[in-house]
Protein backbone atom coordinates (compact mmCIF):
# COMPACT_ATOMS: atom_id res chain seq x y z
CA UNK A 1 0.00 0.00 0.00
CA UNK A 2 0.86 3.76 -0.48
CA UNK A 3 0.64 6.82 1.02
CA UNK A 4 3.42 9.79 0.81
CA UNK A 5 3.15 13.40 1.65
CA UNK A 6 6.59 13.87 2.50
CA UNK A 7 5.80 17.35 1.40
CA UNK A 8 2.82 17.85 3.34
CA UNK A 9 2.80 21.11 5.77
CA UNK A 10 0.41 19.86 8.42
CA UNK A 11 -0.67 16.23 10.08
CA UNK A 12 -3.91 14.39 7.88
CA UNK A 13 -7.39 15.47 8.32
CA UNK A 14 -9.34 13.26 10.36
CA UNK A 15 -11.44 11.81 7.29
CA UNK A 16 -8.01 11.24 5.51
CA UNK A 17 -6.65 9.40 8.89
CA UNK A 18 -9.59 7.56 9.37
CA UNK A 19 -9.68 6.08 5.63
CA UNK A 20 -5.63 5.57 5.92
CA UNK A 21 -6.21 3.21 9.01
CA UNK A 22 -9.79 1.47 7.65
CA UNK A 23 -7.81 0.39 4.38
CA UNK A 24 -4.83 -0.41 6.44
CA UNK A 25 -7.13 -2.74 8.75
CA UNK A 26 -9.08 -4.15 6.17
CA UNK A 27 -5.80 -5.04 4.26
CA UNK A 28 -4.32 -6.65 6.85
CA UNK A 29 -7.68 -8.85 7.75
CA UNK A 30 -7.61 -9.87 4.09
CA UNK A 31 -4.09 -11.07 3.65
CA UNK A 32 -3.68 -12.24 7.25
CA UNK A 33 -1.22 -10.00 9.00
CA UNK A 34 -1.43 -8.29 12.16
CA UNK A 35 -0.14 -4.60 13.03
CA UNK A 36 3.45 -5.59 13.70
CA UNK A 37 3.58 -6.22 9.53
CA UNK A 38 3.06 -2.43 8.91
CA UNK A 39 5.73 -0.39 8.09
CA UNK A 40 6.42 3.12 6.83
CA UNK A 41 8.92 3.16 3.93
CA UNK A 42 11.01 5.40 6.64
CA UNK A 43 11.28 2.62 8.57
CA UNK A 44 12.48 0.44 6.07
CA UNK A 45 15.05 2.78 3.68
CA UNK A 46 16.28 6.25 4.60
CA UNK A 47 13.46 8.20 2.70
CA UNK A 48 11.31 11.41 3.83
CA UNK A 49 7.86 9.50 2.91
CA UNK A 50 5.61 9.23 4.23
CA UNK A 51 6.95 12.94 5.60
CA UNK A 52 7.06 13.81 9.90
CA UNK A 53 3.45 14.48 9.81
CA UNK A 54 2.03 11.07 8.79
CA UNK A 55 4.75 9.49 10.52
CA UNK A 56 3.91 10.41 13.67
CA UNK A 57 0.49 9.76 12.91
CA UNK A 58 1.21 6.06 12.18
CA UNK A 59 3.27 5.47 15.50
CA UNK A 60 0.19 6.92 17.31
CA UNK A 61 -2.17 4.56 15.42
CA UNK A 62 -0.03 1.71 15.58
CA UNK A 63 0.62 2.29 19.32
CA UNK A 64 -1.25 0.31 22.69
CA UNK A 65 -3.94 2.66 22.25
CA UNK A 66 -4.02 3.55 18.86
CA UNK A 67 -6.82 2.92 16.14
CA UNK A 68 -5.25 0.56 14.55
CA UNK A 69 -3.56 -1.56 16.91
CA UNK A 70 -7.75 -1.70 17.86
CA UNK A 71 -8.99 -2.32 14.63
Amino acid sequence: MFYCSATASRSPKPATAAALDRLIADELRYRGLSIDDVYTHQELAPTACPGRYVQAYMNQSRSRRGSLANA
